[in-house]
């Protein structure tokens, strides 16, 4: 008996109980979905097309395009911003003067063109600031965009301008039109005025060589060589602003330069030197040479303090020219051991005749006795002493209101004292207050 041998295998059938008939598999010995993940079998490849596929959230991906590499310089518009130099404004005192800031003025606007070359920029840079070409501060010139990023930028030649030619095509690489700030710094000369010529001192200011110019060739032509009789080789002047005390300056180029500097600014006149400045200190001052006294003049000071001879003018005598004092010498003879001009044993400048020509203050018709009393000198003296013991002032304060030729009638000329004259009387600034308090209570009381 013959056995057959079948070598395929019994189909297996799927016991999956699927909803309809037509989601069974296409062959009865294909596993469904479900037992090919159980037997570890790969699943048969989707039948999907692709525009049945579903996409992820997010916008699709694009292709990025190829930029021109040829970038052209747009117009851009150019600002031109100006420095205007400080102000001085003057304080109180010398040392308070202080220099205020000015805002910068803005110019413009111009147009740089992709054609423009250094030169055209320079001449449309001139004609808006309103400056010649050639007198343009170019080396100090500086340029930034609008929205400044860091330190400006230099611009200061043609490899600069051409460097800001390329970062402003950089900036910009559609062509956008952009704006530029160029920086110039305070001019060295002045500005035109859009009606040709005319200068406009409003903002800009000369050079200070060009304002001392004139001060100085006045001072050389008022105090020239051998106008000093003690100095009579240099530039000499005497100051005349010290109480009883006459200082010699030797003015060479740097004084005249120190002196017409505070003229400039309205602090002193040509008649006054700026005593306490630099070069105008007491130490600075020149030894003024002995001078010979006139025979007359040392005859009539020999004469003793009351005449007993009939009193008039003195004959065929005129008295020599003396420098003014701040203070004011009364009508009558004035000894003092404090003039410095004076030589040694000279008791003082006599004072000027009155109408009648006497020395003295004219004495009644009837009268023919001199006037009697002690010294005027002592009864100055005197004077001084009582109202220094009256106010309580120190022993310090009344030897500098005696160095300085203090006088009780003249309160008022203290006023006009430097503070150079009362350091070199030795008073200092609580000094200086304890006197002027004192003259404040004569006044009121």
């Amino acid at each position: 008996m013959e056995v057959q041998v079948v070598d395929e295998a019994p189909e297996k059938q799927c016991h999956c109980q699927h909803e309809t008939d037509d989601e069974a598999p296409p062959r009865v010995a294909e596993k469904c979905h479900r037992h090919s993940q159980e037997t570890g079998s790969k699943t048969p490849k989707s039948t999907l097309k692709p525009e049945q596929l579903k996409r992820g959230q997010g916008q699709p991906h694009k292709e990025a395009k190829e930029q021109p590499t040829n970038k052209i310089l747009a117009n851009t518009t150019v600002f031109v911003q100006v420095a205007v130099a400080p102000k001085l404004k003057p304080g109180k005192i010398h040392r308070g003067n202080k220099l205020i800031k000015q805002k910068p003025l803005v110019k413009g606007p111009f147009t740089l063109t992709r054609l423009m070359k250094w030169a055209d920029f320079l001449a449309d840079v001139g004609d808006v600031v309103q400056i010649d070409k050639e007198n343009l501060d170019i080396n100090g010139m500086s340029w930034s965009f609008q929205k400044q990023c860091g330190e400006n930028l230099p611009l200061t030649n043609k490899y600069a301008f051409k460097a800001m030619c390329n970062m402003i095509k950089d900036a910009n690489p559609k062509g956008n039109s952009s704006i530029v700030m160029v920086y110039h710094p305070i001019p060295c000369t002045q500005l035109r005025s859009c009606s040709g010529g005319n200068v406009i001192q409003d903002n800009m200011q000369l050079t200070l060589d060009k304002q001392l110019k004139p001060i100085i060739q006045e001072l050389e032509e008022k105090y020239p060589v051998g106008n000093c009789l003690n100095h009579p080789d240099i530039q000499c002047f005497t100051s005349t602003s010290i109480a009883n005390q006459s200082w010699h300056f030797h003015l060479d180029q740097r004084r005249i330069m120190v002196w017409a500097n505070v003229i400039l600014h309205k602090e002193v006149n040509y008649d006054r030197v700026p005593l306490g400045y630099s070069l105008f200190q007491p130490k600075d001052q020149l030894n003024a040479q002995s001078t010979t006294m006139p025979a007359g003049l040392k005859q009539a000071l020999q004469l003793p303090p009351n005449p007993a001879t009939p009193r008039g003018y003195y004959p065929g005598f005129s008295w020599p020219g003396m420098p003014p004092s701040p203070f004011r010498h009364p009508g009558y003879l004035l000894p003092s051991a404090y003039h410095p001009t004076i030589p040694y044993g000279y008791l003082g400048a006599p004072a000027p005749l009155n109408s009648w020509g006497y020395l003295y203050p004219p004495p009644a018709v009837a009268s023919t006795e001199p006037p009697a009393g002690p010294p005027i000198a002592q009864l100055l003296l005197l004077n001084l002493d009582g109202w220094c013991k009256k106010h309580s002032l120190s022993s310090e304060e009344h030897q500098g209101l005696s160095k300085l030729g203090f006088q009780v009638e003249n309160k008022a000329d203290l006023l006009q004292l430097d503070d150079a004259l009362w350091k070199w009387a030795g008073l200092g600034p609580l000094h200086q207050k304890q006197i002027h308090d004192a003259c404040a209570n004569d006044d009121t009381n």
